[in-house]
């Protein structure tokens, strides 16, 4: 499971993994500060880990060498958006090699 929400969701996020399962922390929209429960850790036997995304500076840098090496993503197979429930199936069917693409436009 990603959580982005923080504070306000935590604690909902480890009630909806499965035993064993994994709780991601990549942000904190609803505030870091939390009174977070350790049972609910200890009882699913969840996996903890945060990930930063870093730095304004780094994402621009990170954008001009793509755009310098020509770095272009892989994908897989695009979709319509109305066929965005089609997209889902694909993507949970694991067969997708590269980015699965939903169009708006």
């Amino acid at each position: 499971m990603i959580e982005v929400g923080g504070a306000a969701t935590l604690t909902r996020s480890f009630g909806a993994i499965r035993v064993g399962g994994s709780v991601t922390l990549i942000g904190g929209l609803s505030g870091g500060a939390t009174e977070l429960n350790p049972a609910l850790i200890f009882s699913r036997r969840a996996n903890v880990q945060g990930i930063s995304v870093g730095s304004t500076q780094m994402f621009e840098a990170m954008n001009r060498a793509i755009e310098f090496n020509a770095i272009k993503p892989v994908i897989d197979k695009v979709f319509a958006f109305a066929e965005a429930p089609e997209a889902y199936r694909h993507m949970a069917s694991g067969a997708h090699f590269g980015k699965i693409v939903v169009r708006l436009g």
